[in-house]
């Protein structure tokens, strides 16, 4: 403990502030090592694919087309743009974010120091860097590393200007507020959450003078007054202003969600599984009608609900001791939480990394939980039994995180949860979203393309008999529009050109009109043509070859009510050239692609 955590023994102070950085180096090393341990291996997932394809276009184009397909501001792609050129290695794609995932660890260290000891920053360093869903979310091709570094970049320099004011830190505080926005929609809660405090601290110390405790010094008053704050925080908002025409125009278009819910359900299910995914689990996401219904417990393990212990009591520690800390870490966490509540009650997809902002302050929270109880120890026991609980509690901590020991729980999407080991370890259980598969499938078929080949995509998961019921229906809209984009950005970069291109089309089926908006909107440039069986004989009688891009054989596309099926195999049985076939095992599952030649 260090001399704010009450401990007068100067060289001891300095000793623990020692260890204290020396933990936050390793952790620093730790963070980036796993965060670039294989991390180019995965296959592009549809999100990655979609922002690979993105960065071949000028940048004007990149903007415009913002509006129309995505959901994020441009800062990420322009970046990516700049860094990594067209048909680069997925490892080039996801090298900024992961650099950008672990410098935010240091950061968190610095910010932490500040809000309660360098032992707790240090503890919360090291969960931070060896976080499951923070390594995981660093290391895709997408802005959340990038997010994270801004928002801990931005809570270091709204600390700083409280403390100290002055223009440097003013001008970082608007800066990475600025750049945080322009990353990600979400950073607004954190932004709010900071402004919020800063107005609140400014205030409380103003009211108790002979009781301030700044957050850099015991005594010292706030250093700018809270006309500082609004005119930081509209410099802020001046700065993003050019970007709010595109930001409504993008509203304007965009695609109705499949399922609604209540706030109210919505936040007891997210919350659940934020107590899960913020302590042990890589999140990638889910659709909410899936879990809805399931108990509270099925989301919660022993390890997490104790880490939440330990938050709850960090919290009560920090509000005694450093209430300005404990309202600045509170708001962290209610803001953003409350902010992707309200915007999930009308969406049916929820991911745990939407609230990556606050996941900072929640392992601070856990780590303040674990030096008050080293105090407690430390006042009861004495200092070398609480310099050894606390090493303990640290230990137990990171044990956890890393998922030692495994278990055999799996989470409501069929996902293992035990940690950072099996997000190296675990693979998709989605047969149908096999994206390393696709890949391999576009690799087989780049060196047999000829000029004048067509190539038709129809490996939909189609169910049997040819009605679909919501949920069958989703699989088949994420397949022909995930997969096929995956597929087709291998095979262009492969080939070094795009092939005529076709897709099957799936207005046979009882798809919504939401889910037909998704097809429409979300495939770009110049998305591939949409085909009905008819279509697709005409294209092969004009066509010297057509392959066949499918989950199954004619046989089994008939059996499971695909309309391609009989055009399938009366091609096939006419003009059977080459059948190649790929099966890998993904989880229980096992995956078969099929590349069938038809020619004339």
């Amino acid at each position: 403990m260090d001399r704010r955590d009450g401990e007068p023994d100067a060289p001891r102070a300095n000793r623990s502030d020692g260890a204290a950085l020396a933990l936050t180096a390793v952790a620093s090393i730790a963070g980036l090592a796993v965060r670039l341990l294989r991390l180019g291996e995965p296959a592009f997932n549809y999100d990655e694919t979609t922002r690979a394809i993105m960065i071949r276009l000028g940048v004007a184009e990149i903007l415009d087309s913002l509006v129309v397909t995505h959901h994020m501001p441009p800062l990420n792609y322009l970046v990516m743009k700049a860094l990594v050129g067209p048909g680069a290695s997925e490892w080039a794609h996801r090298l900024p974010s992961a650099l950008c995932g672990a410098l935010a660890v240091p950061l968190v260290f610095l910010a932490g120091r500040r809000l309660a000891s360098a032992r707790t920053a240090a503890a919360a360093a090291l969960l931070l860097a060896l976080s499951p869903l923070h390594v995981q979310s660093s290391q895709l091709a997408r802005e959340y590393g990038l997010l994270s570094f801004l928002c801990a970049a931005h809570l270091l320099s709204l600390l700083r200007l409280v403390d100290r004011g002055g223009k440097g830190n003013a001008s970082a505080f608007v800066l990475t507020g600025a750049l945080a926005l322009y990353t990600h929609y979400f950073a607004a809660f954190a932004l709010l959450a900071g402004g919020a405090w800063a107005l609140l601290e400014i205030a409380r110390r103003r009211r108790r003078p002979q009781r301030q405790r700044s957050l850099l010094a015991p005594e010292a008053p706030a250093a700018i007054g809270p006309r500082s704050i609004i005119l930081a925080s509209a410099a802020i908002a001046l700065l993003f202003l050019p970007w709010i025409p595109r930001l409504f125009g993008r509203a304007a278009v965009e695609y109705v969600p499949y399922d609604t819910f209540e706030a109210g359900d919505a936040g007891r299910t997210f919350f659940a599984c934020a107590l899960h995914a913020f302590f042990r689990h890589s999140d990638r996401g889910g659709f909410l009608h899936e879990w809805a219904d399931r108990p509270v417990a099925d989301f919660l393990d022993v390890p997490s609900v104790v880490f939440a212990g330990f938050a709850a009591a960090g919290l009560l520690s920090l509000l005694r001791r450093r209430p300005g800390s404990a309202i600045l870490l509170a708001l962290s966490l209610v803001l953003p939480f409350a902010g992707a509540i309200a915007v999930v009650s009308g969406r049916s997809f929820m991911a745990m990394r939407y609230m990556l902002a606050a996941l900072p302050a929640w392992l601070l929270l856990g780590a303040a939980g674990g030096a008050a109880a080293a105090r407690l120890a430390s006042a009861r026991l004495g200092a070398r039994a609480a310099t050894i609980a606390g090493g303990a509690l640290l230990a137990l901590a990171v044990a956890s995180v890393l998922g030692i020991p495994p278990t055999a729980r799996r989470t409501p999407s069929g996902r293992l949860s035990t940690g950072l080991l099996s997000h190296f370890a675990a693979v998709s259980n989605e047969a149908a979203l096999a994206h390393g598969t696709w890949k391999e499938t576009a690799l087989a078929l780049a060196p047999r393309l000829r000029d004048g080949d067509v190539v038709v995509f129809a490996a939909g998961a189609y169910p049997t008999g040819g009605g679909a019921s919501p949920h069958e229906a989703r699989n088949a809209v994420r397949v022909q529009a995930h997969a096929s984009t995956i597929f087709l950005y291998y095979l262009e970069t492969a080939a070094g050109r795009r092939p005529t291109f076709y897709r099957a089309s799936l207005d046979g089926f009882a798809l919504t009109p939401p889910a037909q908006a998704v097809l429409r909107t979300l495939l770009f440039p110049e998305p591939p043509r949409f085909v009905v069986p008819g279509e697709a004989d005409e294209i092969s009688r004009s066509a010297d070859r057509v392959w066949l891009v499918s989950l199954e054989s004619p046989a089994d596309m008939a059996a499971r009510g695909n309309p391609f099926a009989e055009w399938a195999r009366s091609r096939y049985e006419e003009h059977p050239v080459a059948a190649l076939r790929f099966t890998s095992e993904s989880g229980a599952v096992s995956i078969q692609r099929v590349l069938t030649l038809y020619s004339r």
